[in-house]
């Protein structure tokens, strides 16, 4: 069952963040490996974000941070970014 709390806390932060109304659509499981070994487990909630005429697939996540609050993600898809792996890959690719 999805937690509606923070499909409602991402969805406004989607909103505030990037313009439009955000319509939730699934929760996705993502694994990703780097050699093996698991860098991010987690999961990303994506939605329909309709910015007046246009419709894009935003990829929204959090992380809880070792002081305590969590720190949203979110991506809009684009050439690099079609699924939720891809988001999460391409941020943590921008972290390192």
């Amino acid at each position: 069952m999805v937690d509606e709390v923070w499909v409602k806390k991402i969805k406004q932060a989607i909103e505030l963040a990037h313009g439009g109304v955000a319509h939730y659509l699934y929760t996705v499981p993502v694994h990703e490996k780097r050699n093996g070994v698991t860098f991010w487990y987690g999961k990303v909630y994506v939605f329909n974000l309709r910015q007046g005429d246009i419709d894009k697939t935003m990829y929204a996540w959090f992380e809880e941070l070792e002081s305590g609050p969590k720190r949203f993600y979110t991506v809009l898809s684009n050439e690099r970014v079609d699924s939720a792996s891809a988001a999460v890959r391409v941020t943590k690719e921008g972290e390192a």
